[in-house]
């Protein structure tokens, strides 16, 4: 228990914090309209009391009192009204500023998370929830408000009521409270079962994201999918509304049977004030008053148990979100020493299985690279080529061993500073659907200079079909999605854009993961002369599993099963008879020679 209150206090002073530093202004309007509307609510009760007294007085002249209560009534309504209206407004406008703070933190939390994380369903799961949890999360500030309204306005009007009878406010006040305890306690089980179907929920909205998909729409309608991805979406909607279903009709049973209680003891309190008014004891306006304390007690009650399910379930989700940042710890952490250029790499005796599993991808690889050298690493799928390259842009780090930069540590450096001494190119490198601009320069900036310089590049690319179909414009759009002047490119054309994207930077040190997989053999060839001559003054590392483009190499380190089997230079390592060089070389071109003629 004590530990449940601990957790609820750090929630909601997390989130009051979160409210605070949102907007100082919106949360102090809040708070003062939520104290402001219980107080103006009791004096309109004695107003009330008042007028009923006079009308009950049988005394003279009382018209002018009467107009003056009535119109005293009027302005205190009026001002509860605004209140209200004015508190509502201060909650929509605030509840966009704490969201979008919320989600900038999570899309955050999201960019600059481990690769290694992207590996893990449960990391998926945890993401989901919360980022669903997110677009609620902001409503619990105006919950712990609306409590702390409804406790001051409870101790109000407990106060007022027990100089009638303090058992008559202790009872109304107890017998709320089983109904107070439920509502947490279902509403826990419920937020705990919808955690255990969020896997499901996943798989429901994968469906409907396959659906409305352009990249799924002609495999769905030639291979007629349709009806097995809606039996599919049918089963997960199913499956999770049965889940939910038993517990919440357990909630809205054991609620209306807890509530029955409060609402018998105010009938009963009601009558025993009454035969006090009866038998002159009290008036006809103490009568009123008096039960419109009991009403705003159970109101008060009431509204306080209603806003400490969402806070208590936002506790959870609270409890959630620090789960997921504390559970998923990031290991890639960027260190504080510049760096402007890259001279020289060294990979020594390094060592590497990716998190999670037993499979050793990398066995004491130990190779060093220099300034203005170009070295190609080649062998099969699966040799570990990919996996080098992700350790040397610290994706991931080295499970032993270490990967030096100009002589240091490369955890040691800055890693933006770090990013900007690399140009690029990924395996199966994907494009975004913006302009072609902003998918080479990777920022919004526009001037003749990039326009001429990402048109050379094109060019010497092999880009012209690039340039044909968006009629000279780099800001058209490489989708239609969003624009209807956009252009569908190949997946040759988009590698094309993303290559050049790697050589647009000039950075100190050029990384390019299999090029040339989606190309065709001219575009291959003159692409890859393109990067023979940008290549001479740069360090640059290429990976390739195709011999075919090798000659620009200054060296060619072989990979077989996470190891260094042979480095040296093409006409080196063809000079070794029996070398695995030789031997994959001279089966690649056999292939090539045996291939018919179209």
């Amino acid at each position: 228990m004590l530990r449940n209150l601990s957790e609820l206090k750090k929630a909601v002073i997390y989130c009051l914090k979160l409210a605070w530093q949102s907007s100082k202004g919106y949360t102090l309007l809040r708070l003062a309209g939520n104290f402001l509307i219980p107080i103006f609510t009791i004096v309109a009760s004695y107003l009330t009391k008042l007028i009923l007294d006079l009308l009950t007085a049988g005394t003279d002249k009382i018209e002018i009192q009467i107009l003056f209560l009535l119109l005293s009534a009027l302005l205190v309504s009026l001002i509860i009204s605004f209140l209200q209206r004015f508190t509502q407004y201060t909650q929509l406008i605030h509840n966009n500023i704490i969201q979008n703070h919320i989600s900038l933190t999570l899309l955050d939390d999201a960019i600059s998370a481990d690769l290694s994380l992207f590996d893990n369903a449960q990391f998926y799961d945890k993401f989901t929830a919360v980022r669903r949890d997110s677009y609620s999360l902001a409503s619990v500030l105006w919950s712990v408000l609306d409590c702390i309204s409804a406790i001051f306005s409870l101790a109000s009007t407990f106060v007022i009521l027990a100089q009638q009878n303090i058992w008559y406010a202790l009872i109304i006040t107890v017998l709320v409270i089983p109904t107070a305890i439920a509502n947490p306690y279902y509403t826990r089980k419920i937020y705990f079962n919808d955690l255990e179907q969020i896997n499901n929920e996943r798989k429901k909205e994968y469906i409907l994201s396959v659906c409305s998909s352009k990249y799924y729409a002609q495999g769905i309608r030639c291979w007629n999918l349709g009806k097995l991805l809606k039996e599919k979406y049918q089963f997960l909607w199913e499956v999770v509304l049965r889940a939910r279903k038993k517990l919440s009709f357990q909630q809205t049973i054991s609620v209306f049977l807890l509530s029955i209680l409060p609402e018998a003891a105010v009938c009963v309190i009601s009558f025993l004030i009454a035969l006090r008014v009866l038998s002159g004891a009290l008036s006809v306006g103490d009568y009123s008053f008096y039960t419109g304390m009991m009403a705003q007690i159970l109101s008060s009650t009431t509204v306080f148990a209603t806003h400490m399910v969402t806070v208590y379930d936002n506790k959870l989700k609270v409890e959630n979100m620090n789960a997921f940042t504390s559970k998923f710890n990031r290991t890639i952490v960027s260190g504080k020493k510049p760096i402007q250029q890259i001279e020289q790499i060294e990979f020594r005796d390094v060592c590497f299985q990716y998190p999670g599993t037993n499979v050793p991808i990398l066995d004491h690889v130990n190779f060093t690279i220099k300034n203005r050298e170009t070295v190609v690493l080649v062998g099969k799928n699966g040799s570990g080529k990919s996996t080098l390259i992700k350790l040397l842009l610290r994706l991931y780090d080295t499970t032993s061993g270490m990967v030096l930069i100009n002589g240091e540590d490369i955890r040691s450096y800055c890693l933006d500073d770090l990013y900007r001494c690399f140009g690029i190119y990924f395996q199966n490198a994907p494009n975004f659907s913006f302009t072609i601009r902003e998918n080479i320069i990777l920022n919004g900036s526009s001037n003749r200079e990039t326009e001429s310089r990402i048109r050379g590049l094109l060019l010497s690319c092999a880009g012209e079909d690039i340039l044909r179909a968006c009629h000279e414009d780099v800001d058209t759009y490489l989708t239609r999605i969003f624009s209807e002047d956009g252009i569908e490119l190949s997946e040759g054309q988009h590698q094309k854009i993303a290559i050049v994207r790697a050589l647009y930077q000039d950075a100190s040190c050029l990384i390019l993961d299999e090029p040339s997989s989606a190309l065709d053999p001219e575009a291959e060839h003159r692409i890859f002369e393109s990067l023979h001559q940008m290549a001479k003054e740069k360090l640059t590392l290429l990976t390739s599993h195709r011999f075919s483009n090798i000659d620009l190499a200054d060296r060619i380190i072989l990979l077989e099963n996470g190891r260094i089997l042979e480095d040296g230079t093409r006409d080196e390592l063809l000079s070794r008879k029996g070398s695995r060089f030789e031997e994959l070389y001279e089966y690649q071109a056999q292939k090539f020679r045996s291939t018919p003629a179209q």
